[in-house]
């Protein structure tokens, strides 16, 4: 079982970013996330207000702030958990007008524990 984690800054940088963006708003998420390691299991709660959204993105759309037509819209928080199996980056932008450029995205670290091996003893 995965451990709960609450993401509720998207309130903080929807703030920054409606006014014009800052080096504050972008730095917000990259520095949250710094230093996290999420499991498999473990659940990211997004709850903000006002006009966002969030998607799950690849790499390449998180880099280009892609717009794409899958995403979760405001009204009540939405949570997102990790595949019991997840290993590497997992991407999450808000796609409403200049929101992911101006900082309003997140990248996160999943690492899940490595199978254990057992090793067949030959008599």
């Amino acid at each position: 079982m995965g451990r709960g984690v609450v993401f509720a800054g998207c309130l903080v940088v929807a703030m920054l970013a409606c006014l014009g963006g800052t080096a504050a708003a972008t730095e917000y998420f990259v520095e949250w996330a710094a230093g996290k390691n999420f499991k498999g299991g473990d659940t990211l709660k997004f709850v903000w207000n006002g006009t966002h959204n969030v998607a799950n993105v690849s790499k390449e759309e998180y880099d280009s702030c892609t717009k794409v037509s899958s995403v979760f819209q405001g009204g009540d928080p939405f949570a997102f958990t990790l595949p019991a199996d997840a290993n590497g980056l997992y991407y999450f932008i808000c796609t409403v007008d200049s929101h992911c450029e101006n900082g309003q995205k997140l990248a996160i670290t999943a690492i899940s524990p490595t199978p254990s091996h057992r090793i067949a003893r030959l008599p």
